[in-house]
């Protein structure tokens, strides 16, 4: 029959759709008002999407020195958006760069509060976002920001300079808790320590 190949062609593909929309980083993503793509701008994304539950920013500095001894300098402008759309849907987490959009990433199933954890805290892993972070742990009691600069070598022995921005947030949760400080380098956690028990006063239900 005619149709035969192109309904087998339809039927192979199917399984490759189903991985490509599961796996961590996505090219696509439905949003309210149609599915956005790497590659479109802020202002397309937002048109589809809406306004973000979460949004981190930084600026990412580089300097290269080549072997000449000349300096080069550019910068690169990140956004990481994140969408809550429920407790039926994952959490979608699109990071742009200098206003395109370049991955998109799935974390657990959306509608969690950002309120204070009141008996257990939940556990959070290395690679979180801060937006996922924020979900789970509410907001912290202080943030602390700074800039670094990393220096590597390339290709050659052309020394390379890179900024990091890097948050210190402290989370009280009194007295009977230690107090947690995680810290963040361009907006994914890379440190989550303790210290002495806290001091804050937690309120009753």
């Amino acid at each position: 029959m005619l149709w035969f190949p192109k309904m087998k062609a339809l039927i192979l593909s199917i399984p490759i759709l189903c991985c490509w929309f599961h796996t961590d980083f996505a090219y696509a993503t439905a949003c309210p008002k149609g599915f956005v793509s790497t590659g479109l701008s802020t202002s397309e994304v937002h048109a589809k999407c809406g306004d973000p539950t979460y949004l981190d920013e930084w600026i990412k500095e580089h300097t290269i020195q080549t072997q000449d001894g000349f300096f080069h300098q550019h910068q690169e402008y990140f956004e990481e958006w994140t969408y809550d759309f429920g407790p039926t849907r994952l959490v979608q987490i699109l990071r742009f760069k200098d206003g395109r959009l370049i991955h998109i990433k799935s974390g657990s199933y959306g509608g969690k509060t950002e309120e204070r954890p009141k008996s257990r805290i939940p556990i959070i892993a290395l690679g979180n976002s801060k937006a996922q972070v924020v979900s789970k742990w509410g907001r912290p009691n202080d943030v602390a920001k700074r800039t670094e600069m990393r220096r590597f070598y390339g290709a050659r022995g052309v020394l390379i300079q890179q900024s990091v921005q890097i948050e210190e947030w402290t989370y009280d949760f009194g007295p009977h808790r230690l107090i947690r400080i995680v810290s963040f380098e361009d907006g994914k956690l890379v440190s989550n320590k303790s210290r002495g028990y806290g001091t804050k006063k937690i309120n009753p239900d």
